[in-house]
């Protein structure tokens, strides 16, 4: 089963990658920012996450507090508790979007090519409604964490022993010789720096995910 709760039994494997992409909250009152308020995000191996109880298609706390759509947020949250195996994650890439480029600017499938391709038919309502849910333009309410993958583990992730590939954080930070010399040796990891502008918090989202999917590009994983 790919959605435990869901009667949905044609499961397809897809050599896709797991390919993170960075999501926020969008709670800015368009003053300007602050540098500490400003958004940052650490790239990581997906190898780097043990232990994994629990994964979703999508922000489960924002699920909790009601803020998707109601044709989703009446279902049961455990109908949409994926497998815990890492290859889950690159089987709901793979179902909804079809590769990892289209997961990271979440362009989904279009409706009928999803619902022939798994012969969907009146019993899969969960599958339909996360599928709908991946078509959504970010409304406010639940914002770009629509189809964040979450995956939950109990276990800490500890900087000093598992080093990230990247850090992107604004500018200020790395023009600190001590913690651009702590993010290149200690943590052995590319520093991305973006400048800083008087902006408010939202409008720094862009340049984050400009060099998460330069990095990525770089790298060859898009």
């Amino acid at each position: 089963m790919f959605l435990r709760g869901a009667t949905y039994s044609r499961q397809r494997i897809y050599p896709i990658s797991s390919l993170g992409r960075p999501a926020y909250k969008y709670e800015s009152d368009g003053s300007e920012a602050e540098y500490w308020e400003l958004p940052c995000c650490f790239i990581f191996e997906f190898s780097s996450v043990r232990n994994i109880r629990r994964i979703f298609p999508f922000d489960s706390g924002a699920f909790a507090k009601g803020r998707y759509p109601p044709y989703i947020r009446r279902m049961d949250l455990k109908f949409f508790e994926a497998s815990p195996a890492p290859e889950a994650v690159s089987r709901i890439i793979g179902a909804f979007f079809g590769n990892a480029a289209s997961y990271f600017t979440l362009k989904s499938k279009d409706r009928e090519k999803f619902e022939s391709e798994f012969r969907l038919g009146v019993f899969d309502a969960e599958l339909k409604a996360l599928h709908r849910l991946s078509l959504e333009k970010s409304p406010s309410s639940f914002d770009d964490r629509r189809f964040s993958i979450e995956v939950q583990t109990p276990n800490t992730l500890d900087l000093r022993l598992i080093n990230p590939l990247a850090v992107i954080a604004p500018q200020i930070y790395y023009d600190d010789p001590d913690f651009l010399r702590h993010v290149e040796t200690e943590w052995a990891c590319v520093p991305l720096g973006y400048p800083i502008y008087t902006f408010s918090s939202d409008k720094y989202y862009h340049p984050v995910y400009e060099r998460v999917e330069k990095f990525f590009k770089d790298k060859g994983y898009l």
